[in-house]
């Protein structure tokens, strides 16, 4: 057993789950991807935590995970699995980068969806991730290029082959 499975557990998201998401992904990104992304880009993206139907969507539709600290209960990152085969969501929280608490959440997903029968897993990863994600065996299939609110925010579309 490493040291993360010693201090950190996995468990299902729910509607409780909401405001803490919402918080650490709003967070994450004000705080990781400052060197991507201009403040304006940021601010845009930033906005998606007020589309309550789309985070209420979140937690009814799809598989999410929370990883958080057997100690003290605190959230360290959530991810989420949309129809078995697709990474919708994959945040950690800033202060807990480089620990591994992404990869423990992606070896999870990745091992449900294989118990699913699927082959390939399929995300939008930031400018940030693109680099990490090729390391864990991701391609990039495209670049894309979101109009959202006069900015246009890039990230890549990656798979990787289970």
């Amino acid at each position: 057993m490493n040291e993360l499975n010693k201090d950190v557990q996995l468990r299902r998201a729910n509607q409780k789950d909401l405001k803490a998401l919402k918080v650490l992904f709003e967070q994450s990104i004000r705080h990781s991807c400052k060197q991507d992304y201009s403040p304006a880009e940021i601010e845009v993206w930033c906005e998606t935590v007020k589309h309550e139907q789309r985070w209420l969507d979140l937690i009814e539709e799809q598989y999410v995970i929370i990883a958080e600290s057997k100690a003290v209960g605190e959230i360290l990152g959530f991810a989420s699995l949309r129809e078995d085969y697709y990474v919708d969501f994959l945040y950690v929280a800033y202060q807990h980068q480089g620990r591994g608490i992404a990869r423990f959440l992606l070896e999870h997903l990745e091992d449900k969806a294989r118990k699913a029968g699927v082959k390939t897993l399929v995300s939008d990863f930031s400018l940030g991730a693109k680099t990490i994600m090729q390391r864990r065996q991701w391609r990039i299939i495209r670049k894309n290029f979101n109009k959202r609110q006069g900015e246009v925010l890039i990230n890549f579309r990656m798979e990787k082959e289970l």
